[in-house]
């Protein structure tokens, strides 16, 4: 069963139904990252639109969806390459741009910064995507601040965290 948020809010769609329910959209395919501080744990977050958000964006052609997740991470964040590690989740979302109807997937994946990166970082938030700040986030605080996101970022954290324990 796949969760597909919406307009309305989440739908759930049964495996046997996918074709049919996708078939409606034209289909964009994004990836990102939950990005960890190896030197304390912490997670970076980017306040974008005025919500907080992480780090992710829509595939180019051609490009393998785990090089999207980094080149995104990068690019919206000012970062060095973080080191790729697992898929955490996959996440749906729907959306009209002018009379297209969309559904977006989106991989996520775990990712980390060494110490060393990190101690010489100096954030570049991208500012034309509509980003405003990159933080690090102490982890213990993150299922807070993503409370107020969307609630693909809520399930993508609840997928990082559980992956913890």
């Amino acid at each position: 069963m796949r969760k597909v948020y919406t307009s309305a809010g989440a739908i759930l769609v049964q495996p046997e139904a996918w074709d049919s329910f996708s078939a409606h959209y034209k289909q964009i395919y994004a990836a990102g990252g939950v990005i960890v501080n190896e030197a304390n744990g912490d997670v970076l977050f980017i306040f974008r639109n005025q919500r907080w958000d992480l780090p992710k964006g829509k595939q180019e052609a051609g490009e393998p969806i785990e090089q999207t997740a980094i080149r995104e991470v990068q690019e919206e964040c000012g970062i060095p390459a973080p080191t790729l590690g697992t898929l955490l989740c996959e996440t749906y979302h729907t959306y009209t741009i002018g009379t297209d109807s969309i559904l977006k997937k989106t991989s996520w994946f775990r990712m980390t910064l060494a110490a060393d990166q990190v101690s010489e970082l100096t954030f570049k938030p991208q500012i034309e995507e509509g980003i405003e700040k990159v933080v690090w986030i102490p982890e213990s605080q993150a299922r807070t601040l993503a409370s107020s996101s969307f609630g693909t970022i809520q399930d993508v954290l609840n997928a990082f965290l559980n992956s913890q324990s």
